[in-house]
């Protein structure tokens, strides 16, 4: 028994919790109720309900089996996955997407969550059975009890197999990048310029092509690339002299002479394809631990490595992505701003943004962004503070930027 694990899992489960909610809100906010799923879904819908059937098929053959102790593990993983890759993905669709998108994340995200539910229920039945009574009262359903539901039915139509295994690759890829993006000390909401996936397995070329845009999401990139080779990264191979003498012993100066006569470049080619080098005079073999190799980028650059390669992540930030970038963090502050005031989602605002010219140049090509990501009715950029009295008002600070922001409620 382990504290520890009792620790995660209780904050694992918060996130459960917190997707029922989100479910609930998500539904007040649009104006929308859960309804049947269409044929054509976005490929953030057909990834969670491919994930959905697979993992019904999964925990009923466990349940059948008597497995029962990998089934908590199995519906852990799925939950997650909605939380961290669902709900990221549709986030803005949700928020400020068409009525018809709000429509579908509130239908995928209701049958997904329902369907978790009722698998949970026989492993934490007190907590599935709140989460039931609450989506009972929320959507009007039927089923007095989450004990009283039919078993989830497997809809082999939706299982992706290729579509599952493209995600979990490109999610070792997209952690890849947010670590550089953490070496860079650059968070998620400002944009940058790109990243290079280097890698020669081809299922990760595929996956990476395939699901460029989900990547470009997730990190908060503009570009993605995928190569097998990357001239801007080179590589200096040095002899390790020493570890040549331990191993070869009298051979030793024969094999030196051997390798000053080889081309460096073609020996560091083999050590990475096959993990060793071969000298014909003298009959010896050669592995990584006879060679130090580096390798040298340039500064704008910034690695992480991943299971199937490395991803260069591009640090340069233009006058673009800075404007970009202040606009995301204004409207983060603004949202913060909205919810320490106990505003509800559907709560129009009345905006007014002052701030130093240099900023306001910047958020001016973002105003409409910001206006809608903000549930503005209307906004005003200034350098002046408004010329009536807000209600609520702030001062932030990005960087070295300071402004302050001034709204007031003026419908729904």
């Amino acid at each position: 028994y382990n504290h520890e694990d009792i620790k995660l899992k209780y904050k694992n489960m918060q996130i459960l919790w917190n997707l029922h909610n989100f479910s609930i809100d998500l539904s007040k906010s649009t104006g929308t109720r859960p309804a049947a799923l269409k044929a054509n879904q976005d490929l953030p819908e057909r990834y969670i309900l491919s994930r959905l059937n697979s993992t019904i098929k999964e925990v009923t053959a466990a349940f059948d089996a008597f497995h029962l102790n990998e089934i908590p593990w199995m519906l852990e993983e799925l939950y997650l996955d909605i939380s961290r890759t669902y709900i990221q993905l549709v986030r803005e669709k949700a928020s400020i997407g068409s009525d018809d998108d709000k429509r579908i994340v509130a239908a995928t995200l209701y049958k997904v969550l329902s369907d978790t539910i009722t698998m949970l229920a026989p492993v934490i039945p007190f907590i599935t059975e709140k989460m039931h009574q609450n989506l009972k009262d929320a959507f009007g359903l039927r089923e007095q009890s989450v004990h009283m539901l039919e078993w989830p039915k497997v809809d082999e139509k939706r299982i992706d197999i290729r579509l599952e295994k493209n995600f979990k690759i490109a999610s070792t890829v997209i952690q890849a990048a947010l670590h550089a993006r953490e070496k860079a000390k650059y968070g998620v909401r400002w944009p940058v310029k790109g990243v290079v996936v280097l890698t020669t397995n081809n299922e990760v070329k595929n996956a990476v092509k395939d699901l460029a845009a989900i990547i470009k999401m997730q990190t908060n990139v503009k570009e993605v690339k995928v190569q097998e080779s990357f001239p801007e990264a080179v590589e200096k191979v040095t002899i390790n002299q020493a570890e040549i003498g331990k191993t070869f012993k009298q051979q030793a100066p024969a094999v030196m002479k051997a390798l000053q006569k080889a081309n460096l470049t073609q020996v560091a080619n083999a050590l990475k394809s096959k993990g060793k080098y071969e000298l014909k005079d003298p009959e010896v073999v050669l592995t990584k631990d006879h060679f130090s190799m580096t390798t040298t980028i340039p500064p704008h650059l910034i690695e992480a490595t991943f299971n199937s390669g490395i991803v260069y992540l591009d640090k340069e930030i233009t006058e673009e992505l800075e404007a970009e970038g202040y606009s995301r963090e204004v409207s983060r502050r603004v949202q913060e701003a909205r919810k320490k005031a106990g505003l509800e989602k559907t709560d129009l605002i009345e905006l007014h943004i002052e701030a130093k010219e240099s900023l306001l140049e910047m958020l001016t090509p973002w105003s409409k962004q910001i206006r809608e990501k903000c549930n503005a009715k209307q906004i005003r950029l200034d350098a002046l503070p408004p010329t009536k009295k807000h209600n609520h008002r702030s001062t932030e600070q990005v960087k070295d930027e300071i402004f302050s922001i001034h709204f007031d409620v003026v419908g729904k």
